[in-house]
């Protein structure tokens, strides 16, 4: 019976994305207008907390009404209603399905919020399988090594607001950082300080979202920003890191870019759902000091309405290794298409100067 569920689901959730998941063309950027950035506000969670609690205080520093409210505006934008049987048949076995100590803090965050736990079990799934990015990694004339990115959604006029970066802390002294989103309790921007860094970008590649609903019954796949924490918190060097983020099975393609300390650790992973088609690595590249992704495979040309690539490129170019620093990598993420109407915020790391740890939501009308 419950694979009969899924597979009527399989049909009902590829009709119900087919509209949300198309892409209109990046290049329609001729009437945006660019209004000053906000820094992006910093909460911390104790990872000595119980799970199911840990995530309380950063919920009522920002208001369990408001982010309740965030969820609900993203959900009534994306959440069709073939989905909520197999969610619910999904929460209702929770153990099941999502790994400790996610599954409790997912709990968790649905008791503080007063949210329906499939509406929390759905938002932290969605995110990392509908997003477009662009992510960098540079390494200056002196071999530091600067990675940032620009994480661009479809509501991103509602994902703006619920933007924060969170320290998780052992012994309130930060482990590793991440930009995120209220109530998202995976990472898609992480640092760990003098180890590494990392940022997931959307690979496009079949179905998403069908991908990732179907590994929840998949005990041996991981969500991706569920991934990226454990590495986060379990890893401390750049080598191992990429190591695990390419062991695992996952719920979906994706580009992992990671980041280390030392001249040359800028990595691109190019993963399929079950393991690594490529490890793109920054000696490979042709210019040696820097390694970029957007949404597309490094050895295939962008499609010309989303050149994003180009874009971030040419930015490069005409700042040139000499000149490159974290503002100067900011620029070149500010350049048109690289920055553009559903960027949400852009953030800058490093893990041998994690001090410079930072996002800015940027708003664009």
């Amino acid at each position: 019976m419950k694979l009969l569920h899924l597979l009527c689901f399989v049909v009902s959730v590829h009709l119900a994305f087919t509209s949300f998941m198309g892409y209109e063309p990046w290049m329609n950027q001729q009437n945006i207008k660019v209004l000053p950035d906000i820094p992006v506000a910093v909460y911390n969670v104790s990872l000595n907390d119980p799970p199911k609690t840990r995530w309380n205080g950063l919920i009522q520093s920002f208001g369990p009404a408001k982010a309740k409210q965030l969820l609900d505006t993203v959900l009534q934008r994306i959440f069709p209603k073939e989905v909520r049987p197999i969610i619910d048949l999904i929460t209702s076995r929770l153990d099941d399905y999502i790994a400790q100590p996610f599954a409790d803090e997912l709990r968790g965050l649905a008791e503080i919020m007063e949210a329906d736990l499939g509406d929390i079990v759905f938002a932290n799934l969605m995110y990392e399988m509908t997003a477009g990015c662009t992510s960098i990694v540079v390494q200056d004339p002196q071999g530091n090594i600067f990675h940032a990115r620009n994480l661009d959604f479809p509501f991103n006029d509602v994902l703006r607001n619920g933007t924060v970066i969170i320290n998780f802390q052992d012994q309130q002294k930060t482990v590793y950082s991440a930009v995120t989103y209220i109530a998202y309790i995976g990472i898609l921007t992480g640092q760990r300080p003098n180890g590494f860094t990392i940022t997931v970008d959307e690979r496009e590649e079949g179905v998403r979202i069908l991908s990732g609903l179907i590994a929840l019954v998949d005990r041996k796949a991981s969500p991706i920003s569920f991934l990226t924490r454990e590495v986060l918190e379990q890893q401390n060097n750049f080598e191992s890191a990429v190591k695990q983020l390419t062991d695992r099975d996952l719920v979906a393609p994706c580009y992992i870019i990671v980041g280390g300390m030392s001249p040359g650790q800028g990595a691109v992973i190019t993963r399929n759902r079950v393991v690594p088609s490529d490890v793109w690595r920054m000696n490979q590249t042709d210019y040696k000091w820097f390694i970029l992704e957007t949404n597309y495979d490094h050895w295939n040309t962008p499609p010309p309405w989303d050149d994003r690539r180009g874009a971030a490129v040419k930015a490069l170019d005409m700042i040139g290794q000499a000149n490159i620093s974290p503002k100067t990598l900011y620029q070149a993420l500010s350049v048109p298409l690289v920055l553009n109407n559903r960027t949400t915020y852009t953030a800058l790391t490093s893990a041998g100067h994690p001090e410079i740890f930072s996002a800015w939501v940027r708003q664009i009308q």
